[in-house]
């Protein structure tokens, strides 16, 4: 079994990878992308369903919509997402379980991994385990010591 050091590496460069594949697809010239892109969905008089690219620059202006026909070479194209909305959503979905095993299945597997061996650790630990865990506790003593000391110079300072 890999040490969870090396797996973490792993689920940090694949969420890395996922993150900059979905900041790629944002800032690519199609369609969707496109701030006056829009869709029109209609049914023929047969009953089959079609749908439309329709290019709503200078719309406001009284120009008719024109349909899309290739957003890489288009003049008026107008990214609709900024990274940061991107970087924003990704987030949003990595923090659904749901979403997150549907979508980023090898993501998840690995954050089940990694958390299975962190809560693994903490109902065994080794020896050295066992050391972190002294001093952890003994941190936090000291903490609630200083912090006590802390409110009584406080309130000999108000009083």
């Amino acid at each position: 079994m890999r040490s969870p050091g090396v797996i973490y590496r792993r689920y940090r460069a694949l969420r890395k990878k996922l993150l900059y594949d979905k900041i790629g697809e944002g800032r690519k010239k199609i369609h969707d992308n496109c701030h006056y892109g829009k869709k029109l969905t209609y049914t023929d008089p047969y009953g089959a369903k079609h749908i439309t690219r329709l290019c709503l620059y200078g719309i406001e202006d009284g120009i008719d919509p024109d349909i899309c026909s290739c957003p890489g070479e288009c003049n008026a194209f107008v990214r609709r997402y900024v990274d940061e909305a991107i970087i924003e959503r990704f987030e949003e979905e990595l923090k659904d379980s749901e979403i997150k095993w549907q979508r980023y299945p090898d993501l998840a597997i690995l954050e089940w991994v990694l958390d299975k061996t962190l809560t693994d650790a903490k109902k065994h630990p080794n020896i050295v385990g066992k050391l972190i865990l002294f001093c952890i506790t003994l941190l936090e003593v000291a903490l609630k010591l200083c912090s006590k000391d802390q409110k009584n110079l406080m309130e000999r300072d108000n009083s």
